[in-house]
C-alpha cells in the first residue's frame, strides 16, 4: 500500500470516527433536550397539582369557622333576607352582627385575592364554592357600596366582586361542565 493510500485510508477512518462521534453527541443533545422538556412538563403538572391540593386543604381547614359565621347570617342566595339583616344590624347598631358579616365577607375577599393572584386554583374554587361566591358578590353588592363609604376604602370587596364575575364568565365559556364532568372520563 502506498503512502498516499494509507494517508487517504487514515483520513477516511478519522472522518468516519468523527462523524460517528458527532452523531452520538447530536443524539445525546436531542435526548437531553427531550428529557429537560419532559422534566419541565412534569414540574409544571406537579406545581398545578400542589396548587389544587392547597386550594382544597385551605378551604377544608376553614370550613368550621366559615360554618360558624354562616349559622349567624342569612343564606347567601336570599337577597331579601340579606338586605333585612344588614338594615337591622345598622339600624340597631348591632356591632356583633356587623362584625360577623364583615369577617365572613373578608374571608371571601381574601380567598378571592388568592384565586385572582393564581395562588389558589379557580377551577377548584368554582367546584367547591363557585355558586356561593357568585351569590355573595351579587347579593351583598348594596352592602359593599355602603361599607366602602363607611370605611373610606373604595377597594373594599372589589376582589370578591371580580371573582364572582370571573366565575360567572368562566361558567359561560364554551364546553364548561364543571370539574366533576371534566374529570369523569379520567376516573371511569
Amino acid at each position: 500500500m502506498s503512502h498516499n493510500n494509507l494517508a487517504s485510508l487514515t483520513t477516511v477512518i478519522g472522518l468516519t470516527i468523527n462523524g460517528v462521534g458527532l452523531i452520538f453527541v447530536a443524539t445525546q443533545v436531542v435526548l437531553a433536550r427531550r428529557q429537560i422538556n419532559d422534566n419541565l412538563k412534569r414540574s409544571i403538572e406537579e406545581a398545578d397539582r400542589v396548587k389544587r391540593q392547597a386550594t382544597v386543604e385551605f378551604y377544608m381547614a376553614t370550613m368550621k369557622k366559615v360554618g360558624e359565621w354562616r349559622s349567624k347570617l342569612p343564606a347567601d342566595w336570599d337577597k331579601r333576607a340579606i338586605d333585612a339583616y344588614v338594615r337591622n344590624a345598622y339600624r340597631r347598631r348591632h356591632e356583633d352582627k356587623i362584625r360577623v358579616l364583615a369577617n365572613y365577607l373578608q374571608y371571601y375577599e381574601a380567598l378571592s385575592v388568592a384565586v385572582l393572584s393564581d395562588v389558589y386554583d379557580k377551577r377548584i374554587i368554582d367546584s367547591i364554592a363557585g355558586s356561593r361566591i357568585m351569590n355573595i358578590a351579587e347579593n351583598y353588592a348594596g352592602f359593599f357600596v355602603a361599607r366602602r363609604k363607611e370605611v373610606g376604602a373604595d377597594t373594599a370587596y372589589r376582589n370578591l366582586e371580580q371573582l364572582g364575575y370571573a366565575i360567572r364568565e368562566f361558567r359561560k365559556s364554551p364546553g364548561y361542565r364543571g370539574l366533576a364532568w371534566q374529570d369523569a372520563g379520567r376516573l371511569g
